[in-house]
């Protein structure tokens, strides 16, 4: 480090570790072995006739060739972060950020093939029809892009904001809007129905099974819906809503319900997961911990991340909440959903990291630190052992093991 002459009381400091105090020459040596691989925030300090004096550079840490470290297949920067899930295909990642750019990039190289800018920011996940890219706004909007090229196919305007992703369902597409109202559209963008269907916002996806529409609502309840018509089959409060004192603010609604076998798991605000009958909506059990869920692409069961009295981990679960298999993880509060795809589950936490696990028995295959410390909300993707993240920071990356 270039110290100016005079300083005193001078340091280092990589990320959150603890400061190294920098010599006469501005040199230290840093102990990286605790550290994970990634990237970091470097920071220098040093005090100058009653002033303190700092400068920040971005450096990344990395271990060629040694086993369990990841290595950076691509990685691109754009000006504005990301909340949005983004979309993987063979050939393309499909990505939008929140001042509403939407990328279509090589998937091997991460070269932009097309981009589209949308009226508005994007905050919900994309979703992927056939050649059809749905792209919701946080001004009401439902985008319909030509996957292909970005063309605009036609445009859906809905009652409020969006920041859901769209689910396509037996030819039709159900987008949840922050007023509490669900719109059910043809494939070509025609509204079929719409119906207000809570009292407060949905800012997760619909889940459809059999007929039936689920979906959870920052007004305390999970709800079962006909898939035909919206009309209320049954709703049951979430864990946290139960036995909490705001029962609101601890809503089934920061992440989507999964239906398995029969059950429906819904995690809350108060990191309680309850299971719910999926035929009447009665409560069977409920799991300390639990952030968030999603159904494993075996079909054999439901994994989850887990915070709380016996430590982070990610665990899979079976249709009552009983734990087939559960291993330490950096999992994190942000509820982020798993992802899974030929036998890799990519699991983001809080402070940047990526981690990637066996689908078969939860065994940890790699770490990565993907920006220095900013949240991962819009979680990760996977194919064919390349997981691809997108960062607060602006960040695009893709990784895999060495």
């Amino acid at each position: 480090v270039a110290l100016p002459a005079g300083a005193t009381a001078a340091f280092v400091r990589l990320g959150g570790g603890e400061p190294v105090a920098l010599d006469a020459d501005g040199r230290a040596t840093l102990d990286t072995t605790e550290a994970l691989p990634g990237h970091y925030i470097l920071r220098a300090q040093a005090e100058l006739g009653g002033r303190v004096l700092q400068g920040l550079q971005a450096v990344r840490l990395t271990a060629e060739g040694a086993p369990g470290v990841p290595r950076e297949v691509w990685r691109r920067q754009v000006p504005a972060s990301f909340r949005s899930t983004p979309v993987i295909t063979p050939n393309r990642l499909y990505a939008a950020d929140m001042a509403g750019n939407v990328y279509g990039l090589q998937a091997d190289s991460g070269e932009v093939a097309w981009t589209y800018q949308a009226p508005a920011e994007v905050q919900g996940g994309l979703t992927l029809s056939g050649q059809t890219l749905l792209v919701p706004t946080i001004q009401g909007h439902l985008l319909a892009l030509a996957s292909t090229n970005g063309a605009p196919r036609w445009t859906y305007q809905a009652s409020a904001a969006v920041v859901a992703p769209a689910t396509v369902a037996g030819g039709r597409i159900y987008v949840p809007a922050v007023d509490g109202t669900i719109h059910c559209l043809r494939a070509d963008g025609e509204l079929l129905w719409q119906r207000k269907v809570a009292d407060y916002s949905i800012e997760t996806p619909v889940i459809v099974d059999g007929g039936r529409l689920y979906v959870g609502a920052w007004d305390q309840f999970v709800r079962c819906l006909a898939a035909d018509t919206g009309e209320l089959i049954w709703e049951s409060k979430g864990e946290g809503s139960r036995n909490r004192p705001a029962p609101r603010y601890y809503s089934p609604a920061d992440a989507p319900p999964t239906v398995y076998d029969g059950r429906v798991l819904a995690a809350d605000r108060n990191y309680d997961l309850i299971v719910l009958d999926a035929a009447d909506g009665q409560r069977v059990a409920a799991v300390d911990g639990g952030v968030s869920t999603v159904l494993s692409a075996d079909g054999q069961g439901v994994w989850t991340k887990l915070i709380g009295g016996e430590g982070a981990a990610l665990a899979k679960l079976d249709r009552d909440g009983d734990i087939i298999f559960r291993v330490p993880a950096i999992v994190g509060s942000v509820p982020s959903i798993p992802a899974e795809a030929d036998g890799l589950v990519a699991v983001t936490a809080n402070a940047s990291i990526v981690s990637a696990h066996a689908a078969a028995d939860g065994a940890l295959l790699w770490q990565y630190q993907v920006s220095p410390g900013l949240y991962l909300p819009a979680g990760a993707v996977t194919r064919a052992g390349v997981v691809y993240v997108v960062g607060m920071d602006g960040s695009i990356t893709a990784l895999t093991a060495q």
